[in-house]
Parts: C-alpha cells; structure tokens; sequence
C-alpha cells in the first residue's frame, strides 16, 4: 500500500498514543476494492460494536456501487456524510487526541491516506446492564425502572417522562484520566441560571485524575467541605429525578454511576419519597410527621437514658427506677459505657452485613442479635432495659428515606451520648440547640439549608414541608 506523509502521521500519532494497548486494532481496507484508495478503520475491541463495524461500515465500504465512481477520499466522506454508509451518528474531525478519545468511548475511526480528516461513528458495543427496578428505594406505587451506569440510558429515561424541548442536557468530561462524561440537565426558565452557573464552575474547577468513587463530585459540589450533612441528594428513580427537575433543581448524570445527583438541597427533602405523593395527602402527611418523630427519638433516646441514668434519677418513675436497678445489680459497667457498647456492636453488626456476601450477611443479624442481645444480657455484661433503647434508637433511624443523612444521623447519636455523659439534660439542651443553629448557618449555592422554616419568615412553612400537601394546592415551586 502507498501512504503518504499525512496518513502516517494521522495514523503514526493514533498508534503511538494507543501503543502498547492490545485492544486498539487498526485494519486496513480499500474502498470498493479500489487499490487506488486505501483506508485505515480503527477501534477499541470492547468498546465499539464489532458486528455493527462489519455490517454498517466495512460492508458498505467493500459493496455500494456508488463509491466505485469516487476518485478521492474527499468525495468518498461526501458520500458518506450523505448517506452511502446507513449510519445515523457521524462526524468529521482532524484532531488526533480528540478522536483518541472518541474510540476510548466506542466510536470507530475511517482514516484516509490523501487527508487529515477523519470520519467518526459512533458504534458502542459495550455490554450494559438493563434497565430493572429500584434496589436502595423500594416502590410501592410508581415505576419500576431504575437508573443504569450507561449515561445516554439515563437520560433516554429522562426524556421519556419530561418530553419537553426546554429540557437542557450539558455534557462535560471530568477526570485526567478517566475522562469521564457528566450530564447536567435543568429546565430551561425554571431554573436559576445564576445557580445553574455555579454548578457549571464548580464541575469545571474539579481537579482530579480519576472519578471512580461518588465522593469525588460530591465533596467538589458542596459549600461546606467539612460538614458530615449531605449537601447533595441523590437517587435512582428517574419519577423522583423528573419531579425535582420540574420544581427547577439541577441534575447530574455520572457515566459509570447507577444514580442520580440533584442540587440545590434543603433540609427537609431528606425526609420525604416520592411514595408520599402516591398515597391520600393525610396518610403521606402522617407518614412524614412520623419520620420526624423518629429522627428526634433516634438522636435523644440513648443520650437521654445515659443523662438520665447518670445525673437525673429523680425523673425515673418509681417502678420503673425499681425494674431498672434490679436489671443492673449483676451488671459491672456503667451506664454511658452500657449504651456506648451498644452502640458501636451495633454499628459493627450494620457495617459486618454491607461488606458481607449477600448469602452470608443475611446470617449477621441472627448471630449478632444472639450473641450481642442475649448472650450479653445472659451474661450480666449489659441490662436488658439498655438493648431495648437502643433498638429503638436503631429502628427509628432505618425510617430516614436518605441513607446519607441517616449516617450523619448516627454520628450525632454518639456525640449526644458523650455530651449526656458530661453535662446531663442542660448539656443535651446546649447541644440541640448548637445543632438546630448549625443546621440554620448552612447553605447549599446559597439557598439556606434550612428552607422554608428560615430566610424568609417562615411564609411557606406549610406548603409541601412537614405535610403533604393535596396536589390540587401545590399552585408553586
């Protein structure tokens, strides 16, 4: 084959930044058999579709007649840009570096020897896992698709449900060197565009060679790097995704990840599932009430018991003053070091049947209940009234819809109980209210995490916070 200087260096760069890489294959061709003009097709095997590059581009290279007239490369891409190859995605390009990304995500390269340009189909061929249900947030009543790893997936979802042209989907590539694709969608005149900016700034100020882990985006995301509170909700869920786009959020869509990040966020989006919207607005009301009953018995419950127990016997019902020293009298430790045992076998336990196998984990909860519960009790190591309050402080966390605020939920526990410990009740007071002052200090792109129930004098308190309001009333964002 005759080359010239412009195909081998079109080709020579591509080889040499695919050097060493067993995958990338580079096959040589010629156009309707027409040795007069040759042509190099490239690919990543894995990464493009091999039946789709046989079928749809080498096939019709080989076989239409139509090529058989054309004397140069250039109308040979004509051709093509008009339909000779049956292809719905291509483009021309000349830089070598971008195209070496494009094959990295299953594009296919035809290169010619008479020219710099290159014409680039998109071919991916990657396996991917289908759409099925929710596996972190159950459904009740709504739909069973959940989001995938596959970007373009995720937003097909999208625009299933918002089949509006004022849906806006930016794309951006974050990482050195993963280089991976962030989609930002927001609805056109809905959203703030100085918020929509902000969110654009910070992507691009990310800094960092590779995005394999949630926390890359997040922590780059947030205002407040070293607070334990989230500041970004995620799910996977496209309805609930859909719902807050609407109300004029902004969403990010990571390649890779099988979930859905959306900001602003307040506080009290946390609390609430889009099953709250599919049940009668009283029961949805009640359930929320419910969730923020929980949350208050989850943090105050094993403080309280150790405030109480430590410093403050005289609030104990007699009976039940009685029934607690008879549960004690066999038992060495203290109180607060009887809760705090609790609390970390407890949390080793959650922690055991996360890292274990799925055949194995389901066995954690029996043998820790047995050993940690019983044993214990049996044992005199604990008193029985001690496993029953932290059970509960335990059962009322599981009620938080968002797994990220009820981690941080759980370290506040254990600070409340060393605060009990020290300064009893007026101790626990000082620190909820710290707590309810830092909550308010918070802000997420400058939206206060506290919303409504602040910044604006409590005006839209009612709609759609604590409860849930009738959809007929929802007449605002």
């Amino acid at each position: 084959m005759v080359t010239t200087a412009t195909t081998q260096t079109t080709r020579a760069r591509l080889e040499e930044i695919f050097l060493e890489c067993g995958d990338a294959l580079f096959t040589d061709i010629y156009i309707n058999s027409n040795r007069n003009l040759p042509a190099t097709v490239a690919y990543v095997e894995g990464m493009a579709n091999t039946q789709m590059v046989s079928e749809v581009l080498l096939k019709p290279l080989n076989q239409a007649d139509v090529l058989s007239r054309a004397k140069s490369s250039a109308e040979i891409i004509e051709l093509i840009n008009h339909g000779t190859v049956y292809h719905a995605s291509q483009e021309v390009k000349t830089d070598v570096a971008e195209v070496a990304t494009d094959l990295l995500n299953g594009h296919v390269a035809l290169m010619f020897d008479d020219t710099s340009d290159m014409v680039i189909f998109e071919m991916k061929g990657f396996q991917l896992r289908g759409i099925s249900p929710p596996i972190d947030e159950n459904v009740i009543k709504g739909g069973k698709d959940a989001f995938t790893e596959a970007l373009r997936m995720n937003t097909g979802l999208i625009r299933r449900r918002i089949r509006d042209p004022r849906l806006k989907i930016l794309q951006k590539s974050i990482g050195n060197v993963t280089r991976t694709d962030v989609a930002i969608l927001y609805l056109d005149g809905t959203t703030d565009k100085k918020m929509l900016q902000q969110v654009l700034d910070r992507i691009d100020s990310i800094n960092i060679d590779d995005i394999t882990s949630t926390a890359c985006v997040e922590e780059q995301l947030g205002d407040n790097k070293y607070s334990i509170f989230p500041q970004v909700l995620y799910t996977e869920r496209p309805d609930k995704l859909c719902a807050n786009l609407a109300e004029g959020k902004i969403g990010l869509i990571i390649d890779g990840f099988p979930y859905v990040y959306m900001v602003p966020v307040v506080f009290n989006m946390f609390f609430q599932a889009p099953e709250d919207y599919s049940h009668n607005y009283f029961v949805g009301s009640l359930i929320r009430i419910l969730r923020y009953v929980c949350i208050f018995i989850t943090i105050i419950l094993p403080a309280l018991y150790v405030a109480v127990g430590t410093f403050h016997h005289e609030m104990i019902p007699t009976q039940l003053a009685i029934s607690i020293i008879r549960s004690k009298q066999e038992v060495p430790l203290t109180v607060f070091m009887e809760v705090l045992f609790m609390l970390l076998a407890f949390e080793v336990m959650i922690e055991s049947g996360i890292r274990l196998p799925n055949t194995i984990g389901a066995a954690v909860s029996i043998v820790g209940g047995l050993i940690v519960g019983e044993a214990a009790m049996v044992s005199g190591l604990i008193s029985p009234v001690v496993v029953v309050v932290i059970a509960i402080a335990a059962i009322c966390g599981f009620i938080i819809p968002s797994q990220d605020m009820a981690n941080s939920f759980r370290i506040v526990r254990f600070v409340f109980v060393i605060i009990a410990e020290i300064a009893g009740l007026f101790g626990m007071a000082i620190g909820f209210a710290m707590l309810i002052y830092y909550f308010c200090s918070i802000k997420t792109f400058n939206v206060p995490y506290m919303m409504p129930y602040v910044a604006n004098e409590g005006k839209k308190i009612a709609q759609d916070t604590v409860l849930r309001l009738p959809i007929f009333k929802r007449t605002k964002r």
